[in-house]
């Protein structure tokens, strides 16, 4: 038996309470990397004038719309049929009349070719890229339509002929695309999902979330449970229509490419579509692995990193992840990385207890499976390897200082030692000069500072005359080394 909606609707509030358990900084942070992955810059055009199809300021357009169709729904006949229209207000319904024209040809040339849509998951932004699918639509062909000016042909027969605005009724088209049964339970089934996670007090941000999963998940499918419409078909018909559903997309799966057609029917059977949101996290690394997963259409990232800020691989339409856990092959049976939805992903779930109820019957198969999920282990192992490396380079460089160079010349403590330590000398090569200690300081004049001789009034000089010291004081030679030092103060000597 088909499941209810309120078991639906009661799964879907349970998986939104595991969800409210995040915190509010944690719902911030996801809700700004949202914005920034999901919404990719365009690469031409003007992302400034783009019109969301789910904001306030398009719900209101389209009132507005609606208004001015129903005045041309109810004028036209009321106008064509009774007297209405005399020669005294004919300027009154004419004015009112460009009016309606007006707003319809500012949907038309201005709203529609603005409002942004989806493509492989992501919303596109590039107004030349949403003008582009708004004139290949049919629903420009009837705008156009909508607005044949026949009205011209007032100055040939007269205003007295409203009849000629009938065109101005094709907008019907958009009111009759919408009244659809199905679509009429879609959201009574939405609305009555809102308005019992209004009633758990659950944050504004996380119902959008909602809300938005009702309304992709009808855009994409037209049904909220893909597998209630299969289920009345035999079982041979079944396996028919998902196989010709399905089989592209397991084709560019690596994993079962060398596995028996029989394994493929028998697990297409299995497989369960779910939808991720941009921004979800599809596993976190750690957890229990039960089920494996193929990317139908989107992108999922497994990234690193408490913030997740780091992307190791993107996976797009075919990939596999989770596959690891769920075949026990290095041990266990825990997550080996996060994996997050980059955009609207379409993914499919195979379950532990199917896989290995199919892989019972197909023994080759299962060796196969292991041995590519072996290969997979192996090139992660090495991808970490090669990263802590990466890494720990990069701290050296980062963190490593170089060894210091000698602070002073070599020399200099062996004259140190030979010069009297009461000595004018010693006190220069020690204390250094006052002039030197100014020039230090009086780095913006570099350019211009004075010579190393200075006119000066008065200039002394003392020699130190023949400083002797015996070779083995000096070093292990015998010889007697003898020098002479002279050095030269010049001060500045007072009036």
């Amino acid at each position: 038996m088909a499941p209810s909606r309120t078991i639906t609707a009661n799964r879907l509030v349970s998986e939104q309470e595991v969800n409210t358990r995040v915190s509010a900084e944690e719902e911030r942070q996801l809700m700004a990397s949202m914005s920034k992955e999901w919404t990719p810059e365009p690469e031409g055009g003007n992302s400034k004038a783009i019109v969301e199809p789910q904001s306030c300021l398009y719900v209101t357009w389209l009132s507005v719309v609606t208004l001015s169709y129903l005045y041309n729904c109810f004028v036209i006949p009321l106008r064509t049929t009774f007297p209405y229209q005399s020669t005294e207000n004919t300027p009154t319904w004419l004015a009112l009349d460009l009016s309606m024209d007006f707003i319809y040809l500012l949907d038309m040339a201005v709203v529609k070719p603005r409002v942004m849509f989806l493509e492989g998951g992501f919303w596109v932004r590039d107004t030349k890229l949403t003008r582009g699918n708004y004139l290949g639509k049919s629903e420009f062909i009837a705008d156009v339509l909508s607005l044949t000016p026949l009205d011209l042909l007032y100055f040939y027969f007269g205003p007295n002929y409203p009849l000629l605005r009938v065109p101005r009724l094709l907008k019907i088209r958009d009111i009759i695309a919408t009244a659809t049964r199905s679509q009429t339970e879609y959201r009574k089934l939405m609305d009555e999902t809102l308005h019992h996670l209004r009633k758990l007090n659950l944050p504004q941000k996380q119902i959008e979330r909602v809300k938005t999963w009702f309304s992709y998940t009808w855009e994409q499918q037209h049904t909220l449970d893909e597998s209630r419409v299969l289920d009345n078909l035999p079982h041979k018909m079944k396996t028919d229509v998902a196989i010709n559903v399905h089989i592209s997309t397991l084709n560019k799966v690596q994993l079962f490419k060398d596995c028996d057609e029989a394994l493929l029917r028998e697990l297409v059977l299995k497989l369960r579509p779910v939808l991720y949101l941009p921004g979800d996290y599809i596993c976190r690394k750690g957890e229990v692995g039960r089920e494996m997963y193929i990317v139908k259409s989107g992108q999922v990232q497994v990234v690193t990193g408490t913030d997740g800020i780091e992307v190791l691989a993107t996976l797009t339409e075919g990939s596999v992840f989770g596959e690891i856990s769920l075949l026990q092959v290095s041990g266990g049976n825990r997550r080996t990385a996060d994996v997050r939805s980059n955009g609207f992903s379409n993914l499919f779930v195979l379950n532990k207890d199917d896989l290995n109820g199919a892989l019972k019957f197909h023994p080759n198969a299962q060796e196969i499976l292991r041995k590519k999920a072996r290969q997979l282990v192996k090139q992660n192992a090495a991808r970490e390897q090669m990263t802590k490396a990466k890494a720990e380079v990069a701290a050296e460089v980062l963190i490593g200082n170089p060894e210091p160079g000698p602070k002073q010349p070599r020399l200099l403590p062996i004259v140190m030692k030979v010069l009297p330590p009461e000595s004018g000398s010693a006190r220069l090569l020690k204390y250094g000069s006052r002039w030197g200690r100014k020039r230090r300081l009086n780095t913006t004049n570099s350019a211009e500072s004075a010579p190393i001789c200075l006119k000066q009034k008065r200039c002394s000089s003392i020699d130190l005359g023949y400083l002797g010291r015996s070779s083995n004081q000096l070093g292990k030679q015998n010889t007697e080394n003898t020098f002479q030092c002279s050095v030269t103060v010049h001060r500045e000597m007072s009036k």
